[in-house]
C-alpha cells in the first residue's frame, strides 16, 4: 500500500499484476524465485492482503478499468477456490468462517519455529485470516455487483453467515476484545495484535462499538512508541527481551516482541472508529513521534528496524532496515496527516 500513498500508482499496479500473473490455483506466492519455477506458496495471508492492496490502489484514484481487466479475474478465481473447496491453504466452514493448517504448520505471519515446532501455533481459525477473508469476499462481490455481473449464490450465502459466526466465536464480552485463534472447541484468549485487523479492514465484521473495544484493548496492553507488542505483558508466556541464541530469539519473536508494521493497522482502526477523527489524529501524531525523533538516527540510519524489544526502553533488534516497517509507518503517518486537516 505504501506506493499508492506516495503517488506511484502505475508502479504499484504493475506489482499487483506481477503477483497475479504468478498465481497458482487462485493463490499468489509469498516468495518469487528468479526463474519463476520455484515460487513459494506457504503463506495463507499473502493472497488475502492482495485484495486489501487493490482497495488501497482504488482509494488513491487508481484505474477501475485496469483492475477489472487485469486483476479481477484472479480475484474471482481466488474467492471461488475457497468457496468451492479447491483452495490448497484455506478451508471454508459451513458457518462461513475459514480455517487453515494443522499443528505442524505456520501459515500466518507469526511463523517462527524452533526445532521444527511452531512457537505460536495458530492453526484453525486465526482472527486476522478470517477478517482478511471477509474483506476479500465482500470486496469482490462489490466489484461484481457494480458491473452488474452475477454474484454466485454460494458467495452471498457465505457473506451472510460470516458476521454472526465471527462474533460468536471470537468476541470476548468481558474485556471487549477478540480471541486470537479458535479451533476444535479451544479459544485462545491471549491478547495479541492480530485482532486489530478485524477493526482496520475496509470492510469489517465489527460494529463501531466493538472496534473501539479492540482499539482500547490494544492501546492498554500492546501499544508502545515503536509499534505493537505481539503478546500482552500480562500473559505468562510473554518475553520482554530479544536476546540469546537463535532458538531463544525465535521463542521471543512473536511472544511480546514489538513489530512496527502493525502501526498501519492500528492507525487505520483508530481513525475509522474515532468519534472525533481530528482529535484522534493529534493523539496519534504524538504516539508516532518517537520513531522519527529518536529511532531513525540510532540504529539503521534513516530507516526503521524490523522489531523492538517488548520491555522499555524497547531496544531495536533484528534487521536494521525492514521494508514493511518503513512502509506501514509511512502509510500511518500519511493517514494521520490527512486526518489532521
Amino acid at each position: 500500500g505504501l506506493c499508492f500513498y506516495r503517488g506511484a500508482l502505475k508502479e504499484g499496479f504493475e506489482v499487483l499484476k506481477t503477483f497475479a500473473g504468478r498465481a497458482k490455483e487462485g493463490w499468489i506466492p509469498n516468495y518469487l524465485s528468479d526463474d519463476g519455477q520455484h515460487d513459494a506458496f506457504n503463506s495463507v495471508d499473502a493472497t488475502l492482503w492482495f485484495f486489501w492492496a487493490v482497495q488501497q490502489y482504488l482509494r488513491r484514484d487508481g484505474n477501475v478499468a485496469d483492475v477489472e481487466k487485469s486483476l479481477l479475474p484472479f480475484m474471482i478465481e481466488s474467492v471461488s477456490s475457497v468457496i468451492e473447496g479447491r483452495s490448497p491453504l484455506l478451508r471454508l466452514r459451513d458457518d462461513g468462517l475459514v480455517e487453515c493448517g494443522d499443528e505442524n504448520t505456520q501459515l500466518t505471519w507469526m511463523d517462527a519455529q524452533v526445532h521444527g515446532v511452531p512457537v505460536t501455533p495458530r492453526h484453525g481459525m486465526p482472527v486476522e485470516i478470517n477478517a482478511l477473508w471477509f474483506n476479500a469476499l465482500c470486496f469482490t462481490i462489490e466489484l461484481l455487483s457494480a458491473r452488474k455481473k452475477t454474484v454466485p449464490p454460494a458467495w452471498a450465502a457465505a457473506r451472510e453467515k460470516f458476521i454472526p459466526a465471527f462474533v460468536s466465536n471470537f468476541w470476548i464480552e468481558e474485556g471487549c476484545y477478540l480471541a486470537d485463534v479458535v479451533r476444535d472447541g479451544f479459544r485462545d484468549e491471549s491478547v495479541r495484535p492480530n485482532q486489530i485487523f478485524a477493526a482496520s479492514m475496509p470492510i469489517s465484521p465489527l460494529t463501531t462499538v466493538q472496534m473501539r473495544g479492540v482499539v482500547e484493548c490494544v492501546e492498554k496492553e500492546l501499544l508502545t512508541p515503536f509499534g505493537l507488542r505481539t503478546l500482552s505483558p500480562k500473559h505468562p508466556n510473554y518475553r520482554g527481551f530479544y536476546t540469546g541464541r537463535p532458538e531463544e530469539r525465535d521463542r521471543s519473536y512473536h511472544q511480546g516482541t514489538v513489530w512496527p508494521w502493525l502501526l498501519g493497522g492500528y492507525v487505520d482502526a483508530c481513525l475509522r472508529s474515532a468519534s472525533n477523527k481530528t482529535r484522534k489524529a493529534r493523539q496519534l501524531h504524538e504516539i508516532l513521534g518517537p520513531m522519527i525523533d529518536q529511532h531513525i538516527f540510532d540504529f539503521g540510519q534513516g530507516s526503521i528496524a524490523e522489531i523492538f524489544e517488548g520491555n522499555p526502553p524497547h531496544r531495536p533488534r533484528g534487521c536494521i532496515a525492514q521494508a514493511w516497517s518503513v512502509g506501514e509507518f509511512v502509510r500511518a503517518t500519511v493517514m494521520v496527516q490527512e486526518a489532521s486537516v
